[in-house]
């Protein structure tokens, strides 16, 4: 199978390729680094897909980080079911449906990520757990990669380390995200998950 890694930064990118070096695996896999936010990712994602569309690309998948709800442990390993974007105000109305899509991945949990471009708080969370219960997780890219993937009828699975609770101890503000994704990542276990395919 071949394999499109997404991941938001180039330190994420180059563990992720390190791993490959050292394990033998029956997966082709090509990594790109999308950047941070909604709209980074659904750019670099596209003209990527659009550049090389002559490249098999049989599943795109999301790894990295995210917050959890309280039903969720920082270190846990999430693999999502569905995303969709959380920080669209929108009145109700047919043309706003599409900021409010939700996209289903190749997940096996009961577990929705939400994605948007600020950082979920203590306050956000709570609200957001009131809204949509303790199985949620938070990114800044799920859901505007899932639209492409969507959009170019490529399946995708997003698999993700839980970094941060936002009723716990903000562990991402205590060491700093450069060097949260430089010493706690564990990438080895996102590719035996792809392996799998």
């Amino acid at each position: 199978m071949d394999i499109l890694v997404i991941v938001p930064t180039e330190e994420e990118r180059e563990s992720f390729i390190k791993v490959l070096a050292l394990k033998n695996t029956h997966n082709h896999y090509r990594a790109l680094k999308c950047g941070v936010g909604k709209i980074s990712a659904a750019v670099v994602v596209q003209d990527f897909l659009s550049t090389n569309a002559d490249m098999r690309v049989d599943m795109i998948a999301l790894i990295g980080y995210a917050g959890g709800a309280s039903g969720f442990t920082p270190g846990e390993i999430v693999v999502p079911d569905s995303c969709t974007v959380w920080d669209a105000d929108t009145p109700y109305s047919a043309v706003f449906d599409e900021l409010h899509a939700v996209y289903p991945l190749k997940g096996s949990e009961n577990v929705t990520l939400l994605t948007g471009d600020s950082v979920v708080d203590r306050r956000t969370g709570r609200e957001l757990e009131r809204t949509y219960g303790p199985t949620v997780i938070y990114d800044m890219e799920g859901a505007a990669v899932a639209a492409v993937a969507k959009r170019e009828r490529i399946p995708m699975i997003a698999i993700k380390v839980i970094s941060d609770i936002p009723y716990h101890k903000p562990l991402l503000r205590h060491v700093g995200v450069e060097k949260f994704t430089s010493s706690a990542k564990d990438f080895c276990r996102f590719v035996d998950i792809l392996e799998q395919f």
